[in-house]
């Protein structure tokens, strides 16, 4: 694909909201995103961030501009350095923002309220159920065991599935009388147990 001066520009127009789409990748829970949908991540963040800027300052122009030398393009910052960063603090800010209303499940909480949706702002029932039920749980294994702990470290994305459980302890399934102990004490700090390993988690 030939690379021509309009379409460095774009890409030009393009960056601020690239860079805030990574920041939101790296923040935010697992999301598989297809290419349309980063671009389209990637344009909305733009014209966010520019509609702010706009609102600001009069000169309005892309953080990133390449000129025509003649013989060679380059690059130039079109922005001043106030402006460059006042750009560079909003790439940074918005998808921590948004990424902290997702987590909190602001907007779909305020939606729900109104019976406008059922849905939560977790990607998946896996992230959203560890995230609300702070709580103990029981992990049945599929070899029989039983394990009870606090769930402190899960996996966002739910096909990779690992779960850290915190302070576990065994749940004593072969008790022949009342006085056996109902758990069996680890004296561990936590076991990472696989997805591949687990029937179900009560």
């Amino acid at each position: 694909m030939k690379v021509t001066l309009e379409l460095l520009n774009i890409l030009g127009v393009l960056l601020p909201g690239v860079v805030a789409v990574k920041i939101q990748d790296i923040i935010s829970s697992y999301e598989d995103k297809s290419p349309h949908d980063y671009v389209i991540s990637a344009l909305l963040y733009s014209y966010v961030i520019y509609l702010i800027y706009g609102a600001i300052f009069t000169n309005c122009e892309p953080l990133i501009s390449f000129v025509d030398n003649n013989s060679s393009m380059s690059m130039k910052l079109s922005a001043s350095g106030y402006e460059t960063i006042f750009i560079m603090v909003l790439i940074v800010l918005l998808p921590i923002t948004l990424g902290w209303l997702k987590q909190k499940d602001i907007p779909m909480k305020w939606l729900r309220s109104l019976d406008a949706t059922k849905k939560s702002s977790m990607n998946n029932t896996w992230l959203e159920t560890f995230h609300k039920e702070e709580r103990m749980v029981q992990v049945f294994l599929k070899d029989g065991r039983i394990v009870r702990g606090w769930p402190h470290r899960y996996s966002s994305d739910p096909t990779d599935g690992f779960l850290y459980l915190f302070q576990p302890v065994w749940i004593n399934t072969d008790k022949s009388d009342s006085a056996d102990d109902d758990y069996i004490e680890t004296n561990a700090h936590g076991f990472l147990i696989a997805r591949t390993e687990i029937d179900f988690i009560e």
